[in-house]
């Protein structure tokens, strides 16, 4: 809830920036966005888009997915770890890790599908523009983006050498490195740059699993969780031999090996501690101690490679060819603590692996009259694997796997479950899913003007994707009901199938004046058929689990949306508003049942709501912004072929029903140089962190609303030689937690991890 504190500071904020004379110059900068394949003003588009520069970014110090999402209304981004994140728009999430199962949000770098959950976070530095478009994007981003996409564009090589190092300090032991190097290699002919970051930072939950104050004293230390540990490098090469000809290789690395994830059990507390998420943490035995089966300790190692050749070719005034191949694969493998505790319970780990190719050509046409266009045709391949091995301790998970697993406790029951005996006789299991898609799209757009201030839009994509899933297992655990069904690690197959959409969409366009448009953008995304293979559902009693072939259904949205942007006072102030309605049919979700993820589909689901963005910038001095959200997404039918389901009427998972955030920023100059002052504040109310939004072992698996505010100060020397940044996020230091219940729900022991505290440091940037 919004206290009176936070709403008196807001009011001030807003009536300081409102107080400053009117007819002054205009500080809010054009953004270009190539959302529709064309360059256009983002308050052009008729669609849904946040789009923000580096300026932007900087001033608000955006350098994560995370930190976006504040700032964008209708977008929420929450990161476990790098390795695990969860995109949410308009109240629909992506975020399966399961190789057989798409995205819902297309995550674009550079005109590259990086959507595969466990290599869609990259790092936002050295960046020209973010743009963030809502509502299905079929057309534009292909078939994944069911919701919406995010497409980040990194800054381009120069005419002339120039360049800058960054060096950071923050609180947390946290140092961070970046720079950026660009310029002519070859003449006119042959340009470079060269960008990389290298961060660091110590987690901000303590584990005292092995300490003197631990349950197993005397092991080595254990790191403490929710740290961060990451680089990155891009080099960008360009070539334009002919006038009309642009040559463009992008090559991208990144490398993450933070510390474990804070799933910190609500039932068992740390030795001599208690269950709050934001306190010491006890989670072992792997926290201090390696585990030889799950080939380490509690952690994260991922690499991310992309090779990227796009070349252009501007055949005439109104027509240009475009070609884009690409390369990218990921490798991860992150340990964690599933019950939260110094219980060994459930210890797991997640080997992911996955790699992909594309082929893109396509044609657009811009008569900067009446037409404009494009027609493309595209081919995606990836094939991967996410393989889970898991241990634990049979004395304690026999016991917890009768009364909780297979059954129902109470949370008493649960904790003396997990604080019972430990036999030291370890049970052992994995389990593998498979899946190789190759996708081809045909798709075509075309806008026609059909006078100076009316225009339609037609577009669609055809699609047609090859899909075969397999499914591997191996366990030692005597109880065979939640044993994952035993192939003796031997993969098992499905046939190939087959399956294809046709997914349109048509916008209405009109411009009001010349400073108010209205659009209507009615479209249709789609996540395509699942092919899942895995142990029967239907498996009852004491048998083993037969590895069926199940399919499940294709998942469809129709979307209405109703926009308008304006620019008034000679552009000094933005306003945009839309209201959208969203119905799905055969929604696909995932739950944990006998502790694996598995796809089910429910019949139908809707979602309205409405979203709002102000931007004033009075004076040369001062810029101001807020931002809105309203949003009601629910499931609506629990008519699902499944005994474990039953989300009628249910809220969906990650999504506020209000979301809210606003800035302001002064620009003054002293000293032979510029001062800017910057606070920010953004609020969500409560959400669910799981689709049953029902409590587990009776405690509720949801975080109650909160709002956070950050403060930015910088100072640019005169000659723009230099500049130091300082900053405070979290500036009340909020408690919240960002995730809950997870694996440990459904063993008696529901988790959550803690959202950031308070971070605070500066930033020193040489520029030349």
């Amino acid at each position: 809830m919004t206290t009176s504190r936070t709403r008196s500071l807001i009011c001030a904020a807003l009536a300081l920036a409102l107080s400053a004379p009117a007819g002054a110059q205009n500080l809010l900068e054009e953004v270009i966005v190539t959302a529709q394949k064309r360059a256009q003003s983002a308050g052009d588009v008729p669609l849904s888009i946040t789009a923000y520069n580096s300026d932007f970014l900087d001033s608000v110090g955006i350098e994560g997915f995370d930190r976006l999402s504040a700032f964008v209304p209708g977008l929420v981004v929450q990161e476990q770890s790098p390795n695990n994140p969860a995109f949410v728009i308009r109240g629909i999430t992506s975020d399966t890790g399961s190789a057989q199962r798409q995205s819902r949000v297309s995550i674009y770098q550079d005109g590259i599908d990086i959507s595969r959950s466990r290599s869609s976070v990259v790092e936002l530095y050295d960046i020209d523009r973010v743009e963030v478009i809502k509502g299905p994007q079929a057309t534009l981003f292909g078939s994944a983006a069911s919701v919406g996409a995010i497409s980040v564009i990194s800054n381009k090589p120069t005419d002339e050498f120039a360049g800058e190092m960054s060096l950071g300090l923050g609180n947390y032991d946290e140092r961070n490195f970046s720079g950026a190097l660009s310029g002519p290699i070859w003449g006119d002919t042959l340009r470079a740059r060269l960008a990389w970051v290298d961060k660091e930072r110590d987690g901000y939950v303590e584990n005292i699993d092995g300490s003197d104050r631990s349950a197993r004293p005397g092991g080595p230390d254990a790191d403490d969780l929710q740290g961060r540990d990451t680089f990155s490098a891009r080099l960008v090469l360009d070539s334009r031999p002919l006038d009309e000809l642009l040559i463009e290789a992008i090559l991208q690395y990144q490398e993450d090996s933070p510390p474990g994830t804070a799933f910190k059990s609500a039932v068992l507390p740390a030795s001599g501690g208690n269950t709050v998420p934001w306190d010491d943490a006890e989670l072992g035995p792997n926290g201090s101690r390696r585990s030889d089966w799950l080939k380490g300790r509690l952690g994260l190692d991922r690499e991310v490679e992309s090779y990227t050749l796009t070349v252009t070719y501007d055949a005439t005034d109104s027509w240009s060819l475009t070609g884009i191949g690409n390369y990218r694969e990921f490798d991860s493998y992150e340990i964690f603590d599933a019950d939260g505790s110094w219980s060994n319970l459930f210890q797991a780990a997640e080997d992911a692996e996955g790699d992909q190719w594309s082929v893109e050509l396509r044609a657009n046409y811009d008569d900067s009259e009446r037409w404009a266009g494009f027609v493309g045709v595209s081919v995606f391949e990836e094939d991967g694997y996410q393989r889970a091995p898991a241990e634990g301790d049979e004395g304690v998970v026999t016991p917890v796997a009768l009364a909780c697993i297979l059954a129902d406790c109470t949370q008493e029951q649960a904790a003396a479950l997990l604080a019972g005996a430990e036999s030291g006789d370890l049970f052992q299991a994995e389990f593998t899913n498979y899946g190789k898609t190759t996708s081809y799209s045909l798709y075509a757009d075309a806008t026609y003007n059909v006078t100076e201030r009316f225009a339609v839009t037609l577009g669609g994509r055809y699609v047609r994707d090859e899909k075969q899933s397999g499914y591997a297992a191996d366990s030692n655990f005597l109880l065979t009901q939640i044993n994952f069904g035993q192939t003796d690690n031997l993969r098992i197959n499905s046939d190939e199938e087959d399956f294809d959409a046709f997914l349109p969409r048509l916008i209405l366009d009109y411009d009001v004046t010349d400073q108010t448009k209205v659009y209507l953008n009615l479209g249709r995304g789609h996540s395509s058929e699942v092919v899942d293979v895995g142990p029967d559902p239907d498996a009852a009693g004491l048998e083993v689990p037969q590895i069926v072939t199940t399919i499940i259904p294709e998942e469809t949205v129709d979307s209405a949306e109703l926009g308008f942007k304006s620019q008034l006072f000679d552009g000094s102030l933005t306003v945009e508003g839309s209201t959208f309605y969203q119905l799905y049919n055969d929604f696909q979700t995932s739950i944990l049942d006998n502790l694996q993820e598995r796809t089910v589909s429910v019949d139908e689901a809707t979602m309205y709501g409405v979203e709002a963005t102000v931007s004033y910038a009075p004076t040369a001095a001062w810029y101001t912004f807020a931002n809105a959200a309203w949003i009601d997404a629910e499931l609506d039918s629990g008519d699902v072929d499944d005994p474990v389901v039953d989300f009628d009427g249910n809220r969906f998972r990650l999504q506020p029903e209000t979301s809210l955030s606003a800035g302001v920023r002064y620009t003054f100059a002293a000293l032979s140089g510029s001062f800017d002052l910057g606070a920010y504040w953004d609020y969500r109310s409560n959400v669910f962190f799981e689709e049953d939004n029902a409590p587990k072992v009776g405690i509720p698996i949801k975080q109650s609303g909160y709002d956070l505010w950050s403060l930015r100060a910088g100072y640019l020397a005169d000659s723009e030689r230099y500049r130091l940044q300082v900053y405070v996020n979290n500036l009340l230091d909020e408690e919240y937690t960002i995730d809950g219940g997870n694996t440990g729900g459904d063993l008696g022991s529901p988790t959550f991890i803690a959202g950031p505290p308070r971070f605070y440091g500066a930033e020193l940037t040489w520029f030349f």
